[in-house]
């Protein structure tokens, strides 16, 4: 239920403070649960997607469209489209604590919506994508995961745990 992102910033903090083996170790695996439970999710997803026929064919091929476009971007653009991504989704685990109600919802939908419409990659969502293409026969997991899936990571660990963190530390410090 929690995208990697939102998994950033409470164990990061103790990290910067007293770095160590340990806690590195600790945030690692962390991560490494909650990354490799999403991406079996977006695996699980997909094959459901392209073998269970619960899109109308029409519909599908959008999905495919979209797919396929997010498969031609580089490596490199994944990564650097991953930057704001992570930042944007660390920033969401912020502000729901001061939402109430339907406006969790709400700021959902926008900060992902966000996301969308400015073309940026996340390890989640586009892996999704990508893993539509690799159940299809239209590309092969390695170039999934080295062209799509890790840039994305890199970038949304840069932009939501790098950026979101430093900032974060810099303004609690003196508290912790």
């Amino acid at each position: 239920m929690q995208l990697f992102t939102e998994n950033t910033i409470t164990p990061i903090l103790p990290f910067l403070l007293k770095p160590n083996r340990t806690r590195l170790y600790k945030t690692a695996r962390l991560w490494g649960i909650v990354l490799a439970a999403n991406l079996v999710g977006c695996a699980t997803a997909a094959m459901v997607l392209v073998h269970g026929h619960l899109v109308p064919e029409a519909r599908f091929e959008s999905v495919l469209a979209v797919s396929r476009h997010y498969a031609e971007a580089t490596a490199l653009e994944h990564f650097t489209w991953g930057i704001p991504a992570g930042f944007i989704l660390a920033a969401l685990v912020w502000i729901l604590p001061r939402m109430e109600g339907a406006g969790v919802v709400l700021m959902i939908v926008i900060l992902t919506y966000m996301i969308g419409l400015g073309g940026m990659s996340h390890v989640v969502a586009g892996s999704t994508e990508l893993f539509i293409l690799v159940v299809r026969g239209e590309l092969g997991l390695v170039a999934a995961v080295f062209g799509g899936v890790l840039p994305a990571l890199a970038g949304n660990v840069l932009g939501g745990t790098g950026i979101f963190a430093a900032l974060t530390y810099a303004q609690v410090r003196q508290e912790i």
